[in-house]
């Protein structure tokens, strides 16, 4: 058996998941009820407030934006998947959303969030 290889160049690694997360896009918020169940404590953990300038890497449909310009935060989401950003547009039309990937600190910004890394970890938190 031949051992695990990371032969799978970025590029190629990146345009997989892109391509993933259009096919998802129509169907997100049937298939992955869950999501919103980590909004709240993931806002409360990156002290996302009144004020904040928040940055929602993969931003999907606007979930974590949307709850951050409730809280009063200014978010901007960003996702690699244009079937993404549009859903976003479309729920949360006066959000600005972004398609690219997640752009580097510059200080402009109080708190970035990426719900992802929240739900896809065995133990959140």
């Amino acid at each position: 058996m031949r051992p695990y290889s990371a032969a799978v160049s970025g590029d190629a690694f990146a345009e997989f998941e892109r391509a993933g997360w259009e096919r998802a896009a129509s169907r997100y918020e049937e298939y992955w009820t869950d999501t919103v169940l980590f909004v709240e404590p993931l806002l409360d953990a990156a002290g996302v407030r009144t004020g904040s300038r928040l940055v929602d890497v993969a931003c999907g449909p606007g979930f974590v934006s949307e709850t951050a310009a409730a809280r009063g935060a200014q978010p901007v989401g960003v996702d690699i998947a244009t079937a993404m950003v549009e859903r976003a547009r479309m729920r949360c039309p006066d959000l600005p959303f972004v398609v690219g990937e997640s752009p580097r600190a510059n200080g402009r910004r109080n708190a970035s969030t990426m719900e992802a890394c929240a739900r896809l970890s065995s133990e959140p938190g």
